[in-house]
Protein backbone atom coordinates (compact mmCIF):
# COMPACT_ATOMS: atom_id res chain seq x y z
CA UNK A 1 0.00 0.00 0.00
CA UNK A 2 1.43 3.66 -0.82
CA UNK A 3 0.12 6.98 0.45
CA UNK A 4 1.79 10.51 -0.62
CA UNK A 5 3.56 9.78 2.06
CA UNK A 6 6.33 7.25 2.79
CA UNK A 7 3.71 4.85 5.29
CA UNK A 8 6.57 4.21 7.72
CA UNK A 9 8.19 2.36 9.09
CA UNK A 10 11.09 -0.34 8.73
CA UNK A 11 11.84 -0.23 12.60
CA UNK A 12 14.06 -3.41 12.18
CA UNK A 13 15.44 -4.09 16.00
CA UNK A 14 18.67 -5.96 16.20
CA UNK A 15 17.35 -7.91 18.78
CA UNK A 16 13.89 -9.67 17.08
CA UNK A 17 13.06 -10.75 14.06
CA UNK A 18 10.68 -8.33 12.01
CA UNK A 19 6.77 -8.58 12.68
CA UNK A 20 3.49 -7.10 10.61
CA UNK A 21 1.41 -4.89 12.75
CA UNK A 22 -0.12 -1.19 12.42
CA UNK A 23 1.23 2.45 12.97
CA UNK A 24 0.97 5.87 12.26
CA UNK A 25 -2.28 6.20 11.43
CA UNK A 26 -3.22 1.82 10.58
CA UNK A 27 -1.33 1.72 7.91
CA UNK A 28 0.50 -1.69 7.45
CA UNK A 29 4.43 -1.71 8.46
CA UNK A 30 7.16 -4.08 9.34
CA UNK A 31 8.08 -3.21 12.39
CA UNK A 32 9.20 -4.63 16.08
CA UNK A 33 8.94 -2.94 19.14
CA UNK A 34 12.07 -1.93 20.92
CA UNK A 35 14.56 0.00 22.87
CA UNK A 36 16.91 2.30 21.37
CA UNK A 37 18.69 5.43 23.41
CA UNK A 38 20.55 8.37 22.32
CA UNK A 39 22.02 11.32 23.76
CA UNK A 40 20.65 14.73 22.78
CA UNK A 41 20.82 18.33 23.35
CA UNK A 42 18.07 18.07 25.86
CA UNK A 43 19.06 14.70 27.86
CA UNK A 44 15.84 15.54 30.18
CA UNK A 45 13.33 15.04 28.28
CA UNK A 46 14.92 11.59 27.18
CA UNK A 47 16.17 10.37 30.72
CA UNK A 48 13.01 7.95 31.74
CA UNK A 49 12.71 7.01 28.02
CA UNK A 50 16.20 5.47 27.80
CA UNK A 51 16.64 4.38 31.08
CA UNK A 52 13.38 2.49 30.55
CA UNK A 53 15.29 0.91 27.35
CA UNK A 54 18.10 0.15 29.64
CA UNK A 55 15.79 -2.21 32.40
CA UNK A 56 14.52 -4.01 28.94
CA UNK A 57 17.87 -4.95 27.70
CA UNK A 58 18.97 -5.79 31.01
CA UNK A 59 16.31 -7.68 31.64
CA UNK A 60 16.41 -10.06 29.16
CA UNK A 61 12.90 -9.43 27.75
CA UNK A 62 14.62 -8.68 24.25
CA UNK A 63 11.37 -8.92 22.06
CA UNK A 64 8.10 -8.43 24.60
CA UNK A 65 4.96 -9.17 23.76
CA UNK A 66 3.44 -5.36 24.64
CA UNK A 67 5.99 -2.70 24.52
CA UNK A 68 4.93 0.83 23.34
CA UNK A 69 7.24 2.24 20.96
CA UNK A 70 8.19 5.11 22.56
CA UNK A 71 11.87 3.93 22.92
CA UNK A 72 11.97 4.35 18.86
CA UNK A 73 10.04 7.08 18.68
CA UNK A 74 11.31 9.47 20.91
CA UNK A 75 14.64 10.45 19.14
CA UNK A 76 13.06 10.65 15.70
CA UNK A 77 10.56 12.90 17.56
CA UNK A 78 13.41 14.91 19.43
CA UNK A 79 14.69 15.22 15.65
CA UNK A 80 12.14 16.34 14.29
CA UNK A 81 11.52 19.01 17.06
CA UNK A 82 14.62 20.59 16.57
CA UNK A 83 14.22 20.24 12.89
CA UNK A 84 10.62 22.28 13.11
CA UNK A 85 12.48 25.07 15.25
CA UNK A 86 14.82 25.79 12.84
CA UNK A 87 11.80 26.39 9.91
CA UNK A 88 10.48 29.36 9.94
CA UNK A 89 7.45 30.38 7.00
CA UNK A 90 7.63 30.77 4.46
CA UNK A 91 10.62 28.51 3.54
CA UNK A 92 11.40 26.57 0.49
CA UNK A 93 11.33 22.63 0.31
CA UNK A 94 14.87 22.85 -0.23
CA UNK A 95 15.53 25.30 2.61
CA UNK A 96 13.26 22.84 4.72
CA UNK A 97 15.47 19.96 3.28
CA UNK A 98 18.86 22.42 4.72
CA UNK A 99 17.66 22.67 7.80
CA UNK A 100 17.08 18.83 8.39
CA UNK A 101 20.58 18.44 6.85
CA UNK A 102 21.73 20.77 9.68
CA UNK A 103 20.13 18.87 12.22
CA UNK A 104 21.06 15.14 11.50
CA UNK A 105 24.43 15.50 10.25
CA UNK A 106 26.20 18.65 11.91
CA UNK A 107 23.99 18.47 15.14
CA UNK A 108 23.43 15.16 15.91
CA UNK A 109 26.45 13.79 13.29
CA UNK A 110 24.54 11.10 11.85
CA UNK A 111 26.68 9.58 9.03
CA UNK A 112 27.22 6.96 6.73
CA UNK A 113 29.39 3.95 7.93
CA UNK A 114 32.07 4.22 5.47
CA UNK A 115 34.58 2.08 7.92
CA UNK A 116 32.17 -1.06 8.85
CA UNK A 117 29.79 -1.08 5.74
CA UNK A 118 28.45 -4.28 5.88
CA UNK A 119 28.39 -4.18 9.91
CA UNK A 120 24.18 -5.86 10.19
CA UNK A 121 24.03 -3.32 13.03
CA UNK A 122 24.06 -0.30 10.08
CA UNK A 123 20.61 -2.39 8.70
CA UNK A 124 18.72 -2.34 12.19
CA UNK A 125 16.79 1.06 12.90
CA UNK A 126 17.53 1.21 16.51
CA UNK A 127 21.21 0.59 16.50
CA UNK A 128 21.50 3.47 13.63
CA UNK A 129 19.79 5.76 16.00
CA UNK A 130 22.08 4.77 19.08
CA UNK A 131 25.12 4.77 16.83
CA UNK A 132 24.68 7.54 14.76
CA UNK A 133 25.52 5.80 11.62
CA UNK A 134 24.29 3.68 8.90
CA UNK A 135 24.19 2.25 5.37
CA UNK A 136 21.97 4.47 2.62
CA UNK A 137 18.56 2.67 3.34
CA UNK A 138 18.59 3.27 6.35
CA UNK A 139 19.70 6.88 7.12
CA UNK A 140 17.35 7.14 4.38
CA UNK A 141 14.55 5.61 6.59
CA UNK A 142 16.02 8.02 9.21
CA UNK A 143 15.60 10.76 6.93
CA UNK A 144 11.90 9.96 5.87
CA UNK A 145 10.77 9.70 9.89
CA UNK A 146 11.99 12.66 10.50
CA UNK A 147 10.96 14.60 7.19
CA UNK A 148 7.37 13.34 7.55
CA UNK A 149 6.86 15.00 11.41
CA UNK A 150 7.93 18.24 10.35
CA UNK A 151 5.50 18.30 7.05
CA UNK A 152 8.24 17.96 4.73
CA UNK A 153 6.82 15.34 1.68
CA UNK A 154 9.50 13.18 0.56
CA UNK A 155 9.56 10.02 -1.03
CA UNK A 156 12.07 6.51 -0.89
CA UNK A 157 13.76 6.07 -3.98
CA UNK A 158 16.10 3.28 -4.43
CA UNK A 159 18.43 4.19 -7.19
CA UNK A 160 20.69 1.53 -7.93
CA UNK A 161 23.94 0.25 -6.03
CA UNK A 162 22.65 3.66 -3.83
CA UNK A 163 19.43 4.63 -1.79
CA UNK A 164 18.33 8.53 -1.99
CA UNK A 165 15.46 10.22 -0.45
CA UNK A 166 13.07 12.41 -3.34
CA UNK A 167 11.56 15.64 -3.53
CA UNK A 168 8.69 15.26 -6.20
CA UNK A 169 6.48 18.51 -5.04
CA UNK A 170 8.00 21.22 -7.48
CA UNK A 171 8.15 20.86 -11.16
CA UNK A 172 12.13 19.59 -11.57
CA UNK A 173 12.67 16.82 -8.67
CA UNK A 174 15.56 16.98 -6.60
CA UNK A 175 17.11 14.16 -4.26
CA UNK A 176 18.93 14.05 -0.89
CA UNK A 177 21.84 11.62 -0.24
CA UNK A 178 21.89 11.00 3.48
CA UNK A 179 24.41 8.79 3.36
CA UNK A 180 26.86 12.13 2.47
CA UNK A 181 25.76 14.51 4.74
CA UNK A 182 21.89 14.89 3.34
CA UNK A 183 23.68 16.55 -0.27
CA UNK A 184 21.20 17.65 -2.61
CA UNK A 185 21.44 16.38 -6.11
CA UNK A 186 19.55 16.81 -9.65
CA UNK A 187 18.45 14.20 -11.63
CA UNK A 188 21.27 14.81 -13.95
CA UNK A 189 23.97 14.42 -10.89
CA UNK A 190 21.94 11.18 -9.74
CA UNK A 191 22.52 10.07 -13.22
CA UNK A 192 26.52 11.24 -13.11
CA UNK A 193 26.63 9.15 -9.81
CA UNK A 194 25.18 5.85 -11.29
CA UNK A 195 27.78 6.16 -14.68
CA UNK A 196 30.43 6.41 -11.74
CA UNK A 197 29.22 3.01 -10.30
CA UNK A 198 29.20 1.78 -14.16
CA UNK A 199 25.12 1.26 -14.19
CA UNK A 200 23.69 2.72 -17.01
CA UNK A 201 20.87 5.19 -15.59
CA UNK A 202 17.62 5.02 -16.72
CA UNK A 203 14.53 7.10 -16.22
CA UNK A 204 12.61 4.72 -13.92
CA UNK A 205 15.64 4.68 -11.49
CA UNK A 206 14.09 7.88 -10.22
CA UNK A 207 11.01 7.01 -9.44
CA UNK A 208 9.29 6.45 -6.06
CA UNK A 209 9.98 2.72 -4.63
CA UNK A 210 7.40 1.06 -2.96
CA UNK A 211 7.59 0.57 0.46
CA UNK A 212 7.82 -3.51 -0.10
CA UNK A 213 10.91 -2.65 -2.47
CA UNK A 214 12.12 -1.07 0.77
CA UNK A 215 11.77 -3.58 2.94
CA UNK A 216 12.69 -6.18 0.98
CA UNK A 217 16.01 -4.20 -0.15
CA UNK A 218 16.60 -3.58 4.10
CA UNK A 219 16.58 -7.82 3.93
CA UNK A 220 18.53 -8.34 1.21
CA UNK A 221 20.68 -6.39 2.79
CA UNK A 222 21.09 -8.12 5.76
CA UNK A 223 21.07 -11.86 4.11
CA UNK A 224 24.36 -10.44 2.30
CA UNK A 225 26.22 -8.82 5.06
CA UNK A 226 25.08 -11.62 7.92
CA UNK A 227 26.59 -14.29 4.98
CA UNK A 228 29.88 -11.88 4.72
CA UNK A 229 30.53 -12.50 8.95
CA UNK A 230 29.57 -16.23 8.11
CA UNK A 231 26.54 -15.97 10.19
CA UNK A 232 24.53 -18.57 8.24
CA UNK A 233 21.49 -18.81 9.82
CA UNK A 234 20.61 -15.36 10.25
CA UNK A 235 21.46 -15.03 6.75
CA UNK A 236 18.91 -17.45 6.09
CA UNK A 237 16.37 -16.15 8.25
CA UNK A 238 16.46 -12.93 6.37
CA UNK A 239 16.07 -14.53 3.52
CA UNK A 240 13.47 -16.67 4.03
CA UNK A 241 11.44 -12.97 4.44
CA UNK A 242 12.07 -12.25 0.69
CA UNK A 243 12.25 -15.64 -0.66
Amino acid sequence: QRSTLFPYTTLFRSSCSPRVCTDFGGSPTVKVPGGASMATTRPRASAGRALQAERVERSGDRCPKKRPDHALRAPVDLLAARGRELTVEPCSLRDKCRALNRVLFHEYGFRGDTENYTDPANSFIDRVLARRRGLPITLSIVYLLVAQRIGLQLEPVGVPTHFLVGCFAEDAPFFIDPFHQGTLLSAGEVFTLLRGNNVIPQISDLAPTPVREVLCRCCRNLVSHYAAAGETGKSQLFAGFVG
